[in-house]
């Protein structure tokens, strides 16, 4: 072999070992999704000891759907807004199994007097099936204009299976900041088909997910588990 052919044949095992190592992903290394089930997950278990508000398990426990946001961030100076990623759970209400997460998001904008910023812990528990099935509208507005009653529990209210009593869906946020009481009646909820598919590594859908016992990404039993401790 001749020196310039050597030199050919360095220069190109050098870049084809930069090039692999680029498209390498370190093993410890998660996806956001991977995170923000996670993140689900600690929510769930942490939210499950939370008494302030009262107790919470009843509520699970008879839930044909949870969504679980772990980070819904409110801030604003006149004009205000809000934004938080989070997960979609249904339960078999024969086994009560809970099935597979679907990924959603959280979105409220207003417009007021109001200085702050707080991001609080929400955990929405749907006791209707007209509940479920409003939500898995996409970009549905919670509230009234849904045909649904959400009833927000935190700071002074205290939850109690009579205080509940007509509800579609219960919200139970732990929040820290200059804002107080949050309530999400008027957000917006919307689905992640694309984070459904990045997660579960198949097309399911928002419906899929929550509706039937399709096999998900094991990855999530943790976040599964949680919400059957309840």
């Amino acid at each position: 072999m001749t020196r310039m052919k050597l030199v050919f044949l360095l220069v190109a095992v050098v870049i084809l070992g930069v090039a692999g190592y680029t498209n390498v992903r370190p093993a410890a290394a998660m996806s956001e999704e991977e995170e923000l089930v996670e993140r689900a997950r600690l929510t769930g278990e942490s939210l499950s000891k939370y008494t302030d508000a009262g107790p919470i398990a009843p509520y699970i426990k008879g839930a044909y759907a949870v969504v679980i946001i772990p980070s819904f961030v409110k801030a604003g100076f006149i004009v205000g807004g809000a934004h938080g990623e989070g997960v979609m759970l249904g339960r078999n209400p024969k086994t009560g199994a809970w099935r597979y997460p679907a990924f959603v998001s959280l979105s409220e904008g207003s417009i007021g007097l109001q200085i702050g910023a707080e991001a609080s812990e929400i955990i929405m528990i749907f006791l209707t099936e007209k509940g479920v099935n409003a939500l898995l509208e996409d970009k549905v507005k919670l509230g009234a204009e849904a045909g649904i009653a959400v009833l927000t529990i935190g700071g002074s209210r205290e939850a109690s299976t009579t205080t509940a009593v007509g509800a579609d869906v219960v919200t139970f946020v732990r929040s820290k900041g200059l804002f107080g009481g949050l309530s999400v009646e008027g957000a917006v909820l919307s689905q992640s088909q694309a984070s459904n598919t990045a997660y579960h590594v198949k097309s399911f859908s928002t419906l899929q997910l929550v509706t039937t016992d399709v096999i998900g990404n094991r990855g999530a039993d943790g976040l599964r588990n949680a919400l059957a401790g309840f």
